[in-house]
């Protein structure tokens, strides 16, 4: 009784090494009938039935010859090649009578129906008019199995081209020649999250976009993986496929994430110094807190009081807290919301104003005023998509409003340097031991304070300074990976209006790009371009709010010490990155830009560095009103953050010269 139908392959194609599955390889072990063909039995003729129309490649494919000695296994090996010719079916087999000394070989063979017509099921994503173009040259000819294996294989491609990859194609064969193509392509049967031991799954699934029965798709995928890792939440993120429990032609998809041994820090610390005597510090960061994907910094710093030089005690911190998707179902997906709330320090070491020089009866008190301030406030922020998808959009802006208090930091008279003739005093003796001149040194220094300090470093003349600042700012992301990134932008662009005692616009632009290196070797090279620019505009115009030279805004090779500052700032870098092993990595830098000040005239005043270069008489663009730093630094990647060490040069002539023409430069992260 013969098959009423017959299948003739499966093309299963899992991502990325598809491959076809024939199920109609001859087995050259096949026992047919029981024969001891040996090389001292010769075949004497070869005969082929079943096949009137193909003699002709039959025996051009078989390679034995009249008169030629064989064995069964030898016999079988050519029906293989046969059979690989795609014409005929798998039960070919072969009968040996013994004619004299040797034998004559029959062969039997059974030809493929023609292909007779095609019904096709199960496809969704490529129209079905597209699927028969590609089979309608076999029409009405015998079935060829391998010009169908390749029909099938340019169905394959299509798919893939379309980043549909998990296509299982299934042919079934009538003996009419009537072909019924199945099409299953690739429906997720469940999404299983695997690895993570401290993140909740729906933190996971919410940054996957494909969902039960969706039809796989690569491209997807590979986005949800980079956008899972770029939350920082995960040292990797692995996409693995299986066949489905429920449905084999279905697919399960396992997402396995390995956690960061360290996801923050706990940091508790305590230090005396003179000024602030006995100070106490505990500092909290955490990612993913709790595991529901959110972040929380907490800073505290208390000192002063009975153990401290001067009178009164500080108390200085900061709570950082933010979700980047707050009221999930409420608000839009991944909408961020964020809050700070703060008093903290910001020391510039460095940079003086307000010299005190005075001389009282024998003594003379100095003090060099550094550009400390304190700020107190409180801060929100609301993000999300711009344009297009809410979780994919690479467009995003945010919302955020600040109320601040800006305060230079009091001196006390305590504070200053007291000399008494050749022999140096703290004020507390001199009190004791000439209270006049104390009282006297007080005053003037208590009118220093007022007229400097109070008065002359904040705009309300208060001694402090408050403001309400609004701002609005649109980034464009399309990074790689967010920690290290080889390919794509980053860019952002603030607007923010700021009113109270202080009374300004700001405008700030900063544009990165990444471009990868193709050098053989390796493909971890990157070439990172880097432009900032930025605008402070209006009459009201704190010291504090200036751009200086510092962190990301520093031009290597100089001071960081707000010796390059202004209301204006254009900066300009190019860093070539590239591993050196393991954790550590190298760049090579070249760093240009300005300061300058608010009149928008660039002129001598500004840009001549006396002390470094000597007057700079040429009269270019890019060698007078810019300036350079060049150099080469090293990243260490380690579990707390990645450390930037850089060696900057300004002064090619004075490479090695700390003071003229060098700069050393620390910091935490990439500079851009």
């Amino acid at each position: 009784m013969k098959k009423s139908a017959l299948f003739l392959f499966l093309l299963f194609a899992m991502p990325v090494n598809a491959e076809i599955k024939d199920n109609f390889n001859l087995d050259p072990n096949k026992k047919t009938e029981q024969l001891d063909l040996t090389p001292k039995y010769r075949v004497d003729d070869i005969v082929i039935q079943g096949s009137e129309g193909r003699q002709q490649i039959i025996k051009f494919v078989i390679m034995i010859k009249k008169g030629e000695f064989v064995t069964e296994k030898r016999i079988r090996e050519e029906i293989q090649k046969i059979y690989n010719l795609g014409y005929f079916k798998e039960d070919i087999d072969f009968k040996a009578i013994r004619i004299g000394d040797g034998f004559r070989i029959i062969i039997f063979v059974n030809e493929n129906p023609k292909f007779n017509s095609l019904k096709i099921s199960g496809n969704t994503v490529i129209k079905e008019e597209i699927i028969k173009q590609e089979f309608s040259s076999q029409i009405g000819k015998t079935i060829n199995y391998n010009d169908f294996k390749a029909t099938l294989e340019k169905i394959r491609d299509i798919y893939v081209k379309s980043n549909y990859q998990g296509i299982l194609l299934i042919p079934q064969v009538s003996e009419s020649g009537d072909i019924t193509l199945k099409v299953s392509e690739g429906i997720i049967e469940d999404i299983i999250i695997t690895g993570n031991k401290d993140t909740k799954d729906i933190v996971i699934r919410r940054e996957i976009r494909q969902k039960k029965g969706d039809i796989y798709d690569s491209s997807i995928f590979e986005e949800d993986k980079r956008r899972l890792i770029n939350t920082t939440f995960f040292e990797n993120v692995e996409i693995k496929y299986e066949a489905g429990k429920i449905n084999p032609d279905n697919m399960l998809v396992i997402v396995n994430v390995k956690e960061p041994d360290f996801t923050g820090n706990f940091n508790p610390g305590i230090g005396y110094t003179l000024r602030d005597g006995i100070t106490g510090s505990v500092s909290l960061n955490k990612i993913n807190l709790f595991g529901n994907g959110q972040t929380i910094g907490l800073d505290l710093r208390a000192g002063g009081g009975w153990f401290s030089a001067t009178s009164g005690f500080n108390f200085l911190g900061r709570l950082d807290w933010s979700d980047p998707w707050f009221l999930p179902g409420i608000l839009p997906d991944k909408t961020g919301f964020g809050f700070s709330v703060y008093k903290q320090r910001e020391n510039n070491l460095f940079q003086t104003v307000g010299l005190f020089q005075k001389q009282v009866d024998n003594v003379i008190a100095t003090y060099a005023y550094p550009l400390n301030n304190d700020r107190t406030g409180a801060s929100i922020n609301f993000s999300r998509a711009l344009f297009g998808d809410d979780i994919t959009s690479p467009f995003r802006v945010s919302l955020s409003a600040k109320a601040e208090s800006i305060s230079p930091i009091i001196p006390y008279v305590q504070d200053s340097a007291i000399k008494q003739g050749n022999n140096e005093v703290r004020f507390t003796d001199l009190e004791k031991s000439n209270k006049s001149t104390a009282d006297k040194l007080k005053t003037e220094f208590d009118s220093y304070v007022d007229s400097q300090i109070r008065k002359g470093l904040t705009l309300s003349k208060k001694g402090y300074d408050n403001r309400l600042a609004l701002g609005l700012n649109f980034t464009y992301n399309t990074l790689d990976y967010v920690m290290n990134p080889h390919d794509g932008w980053n860019s952002n662009l603030l607007f923010e209006p700021s009113v109270g005692d202080l009374n300004y616009f700001k405008i700030y632009a900063n544009a990165s790009k990444f471009f990868p290196i193709p050098i053989p070797i390796t493909d971890q090279i990157t070439l990172g371009l880097n432009a900032q620019v930025g605008i402070l505009t209006g009459g009201q115009i704190s010291v504090y709010e200036k751009f200086y030279s510092s962190a990301s805004s520093a031009i290597r090779g100089w001071p960081e010490n707000g010796y390059l500052n202004g209301d204006r700032l254009f900066l300009g870098s190019a860093e070539l990155r590239f591993p050196i092993y393991n954790i550590l990595s190298g760049v090579l830098f070249v760093d240009t830009g300005n300061f300058w000040d608010q009149n928008w005239k660039v002129t001598d005043s500004n840009v001549n560095d006396t002390k470094t270069n000597g007057k700079l008489i040429n009269t270019s663009l890019l060698n007078q009103y810019l300036r350079f730093g060049y150099g080469v630094g090293l990243r260490l990647n380690t579990p707390l953050g990645l450390l930037r060490f850089d060696y900057g040069i300004r002064d090619l002539s004075k490479p090695f010269d700390l003071t003229n023409g060098a700069q050393l430069h620390f910091n935490i992260g990439q500079k851009f």
